[in-house]
């Protein structure tokens, strides 16, 4: 704005700051006392002194309302608010300017004990003038908009400006259909007090309270919109509650106002974010949820994010890999869960049967595959859009119950029928460990139980590790984590190599795909017949969990329940 009217700003050491004309040179201003921007006046004020003719001169600037409040109604044109209105309906910031030259006997004494009193400073202003800004919208901030509504986000404006302005940028945005109407809420004086009248803004039709609360009720294609002074007197009321998640549009917020409008959303339960530009969005940041400043000015200081791009493109990208994040975290520890129920169960049939896998079977298990698998599995990236659907927020809610559990029952159906398919064969000799020295406990391992037990556990482990990190809703597909699907493959070679491949000295240092017999007999493999016997199971298995994942934990059955059971919901309008 400064740069805009040919005057420049002179400071040197020792001397009073003053502005210099580019068009005069020698029109100088030199400034007496300055008043900042107060959110509570809502204006700005300035003393100055005309250096060539010596005369002492007051200029306030703030919003038109101020203005026409401050200024003479001598100076102030008929048609100034209706003029103001629609310059701010049509995407306007409106600025009013006013002016007072003291008068000319006055000492500089007498002018600065003056200036120290800004009440009488901001008293007797005559009207100048508007100034114009227009609020252009980023390239892709009604993108963004979109994508944040089809991710089920309900955006919010709280605003400093005018509500007409803000009417005009949320239209613009998308923020508010083209089709909808805009009731906005206002205070209005009479003659006795002031009340609140709401009316639509672009026919001008007036609704008391309880009719907006109608319209709202009834399902209305309509937006609401107030003003601070509104939204004060509304919270005063108690009303408030009642409107807070049908309102659009918060205009003429002070910093205060904001904090306590960002306040109440969060009362209501819903998580609730903030991004901001400027110092008047400081409180409002720091007390949300979460915080995005678009600035690297004082709102990044208070807020945990800040945004590269300066855009809301960034709430849509934080959104994205917040939900992430979650979902992954939540698979992490789902996986670990699982793979600590199967090595229990494992411990539990071993003792059973009296037998142990061998110690290079648990060096593959724990030391290569669950430290990969765990690491391998955080590296998923976040969907490029935002789905209607949120991630579980809960450790031992339904969804993750389900799944952990659900993936247990499966797991110990297919181990014991496995059992039951060994035991039944013709050839099956029980493991006798009674004919075996204690100390030499490995031998426990020589038997096609154990070898058993070892795949079984192997293979359930790799597809807890695949069924977890499915994505599709909140992160890219599987396929997509191509550092996860390589070890895999890895793990899947590794293992159908010990599986299928005949007795050599890797299966012998495993310990596994023979049998000892006890009375001293040579060691008799296991079936190849049986081996691919097995591997039908395994696939069946992992058929089986997939299907369970895909279908009841992230597919139809949770869509059905959650919307049959989930009463949580915060009825909005997005």
């Amino acid at each position: 704005m400064f740069t805009a009217t040919g005057w420049e700003l002179v400071e040197k050491e020792g001397v009073q700051p003053y502005v210099r004309s580019k068009v005069d040179p020698g029109l100088e201003l030199e400034f007496v006392k300055r008043y900042d921007f107060d959110h509570h006046r809502m204006s700005m004020s300035v003393v100055v002194r005309n250096r060539k003719s010596g005369k002492y001169y007051v200029f306030c600037k703030g919003s038109y309302e101020r203005m026409q409040q401050l200024s003479t109604p001598g100076s102030v044109p008929a048609d100034y608010k209706s003029v103001a209105d629609r310059l701010a309906k049509d995407g306007c910031y409106v600025l009013g300017l006013s002016y007072r030259e003291l008068p000319s006997d006055w000492t500089h004494d007498q002018v600065v004990e003056f200036a120290d009193n800004r009440e009488a400073v901001d008293e007797n202003l005559s009207l100048l003038g508007l100034i114009l800004f227009r609020n252009e919208l980023k390239d892709d901030t009604a993108d963004a908009i979109a994508k944040l509504k089809a991710g089920d986000i309900r955006t919010v404006m709280i605003t400093g400006d005018n509500a007409m302005c803000g009417c005009y940028i949320a239209r613009q945005s998308g923020m508010v259909s083209s089709s909808s109407r805009v009731i906005l809420g206002e205070m209005v004086s009479t003659t006795e007090v002031k009340k609140l009248v709401w009316r639509d803004v672009d026919s001008e039709e007036e609704y008391d309270l309880p009719a907006v609360k109608n319209l709202v009720e009834r399902g209305e294609d309509v937006e609401l919109a107030v003003t601070g002074v509104a939204f004060d007197y509304l919270v005063s009321m108690g009303e408030i509650k009642g409107l807070l998640l049908h309102i659009r549009i918060y205009s003429r917020m002070t910093p205060d106002g904001k904090v306590e409008c960002v306040k109440l959303h969060m009362e209501t339960g819903a998580v609730t974010g903030m991004c901001g530009d400027g110092g008047n969005d400081c409180g409002a940041l720091r007390f949300a949820h979460c915080g995005v400043a678009l600035s690297d000015a004082e709102a990044s200081v208070v807020s945990p994010f800040t945004s590269k791009s300066k855009t809301i493109q960034s709430v849509v990208d934080l959104c994205r890999e917040g939900r992430c994040s979650l979902a992954t975290s939540f698979a992490s520890v789902k996986f670990l869960v699982v793979y600590g129920l199967i090595s229990s169960m494992l411990w539990v049939f071993q003792s059973y049967h009296t037998v142990m896998v061998s110690q290079w079977c648990w060096i593959l298990s724990d030391g290569f595959s669950l430290l990969g698998c765990s690491y391998f599995i955080t590296l998923a990236k976040p969907l490029k859009e935002l789905k209607p659907v949120r991630p579980t927020s809960s450790l031992i809610g339904p969804t993750t119950l389900v799944s952990l559990f659900g993936q247990q029952v499966v797991n110990i159906i297919f181990q014991c029928f496995s059992v039951h398919l060994l035991t039944s064969e013709v050839w099956y000799c029980p493991f006798s460990p009674e004919y075996i020295d204690a100390a030499k406990w490995w031998l426990m391992a020589d038997n096609h139980l154990s070898t058993l037990f070892f795949f079984t556990i192997i293979f359930q482990q790799h597809t807890a590790a695949w069924v977890f990190s499915f994505g599709s809703i909140y992160r890219q597909p599987i396929w997509k984590n191509y550092l996860l699907m390589g070890f895999l493959a890895v793990l899947a070679t590794i293992d159908l190599y010990l599986l299928l491949g005949e007795p050599n000295a890797v299966t012998d240092q495993f310990r596994i795909s023979s049998g000892t017999n006890v009375v001293g007999l040579p060691d008799i493999p296991m079936p190849l017949s049986f081996r691919l016997k097995y591997l039908g199971v395994v696939l069946g298995h992992f058929i089986v969990s997939v299907f369970f994942q895909h279908v009841v934990v992230l597919g139809p059955v949770r869509s059905y329940f959650r919307k049959k059971y989930h009463s949580d919901a915060i009825p909005m309008r997005q």
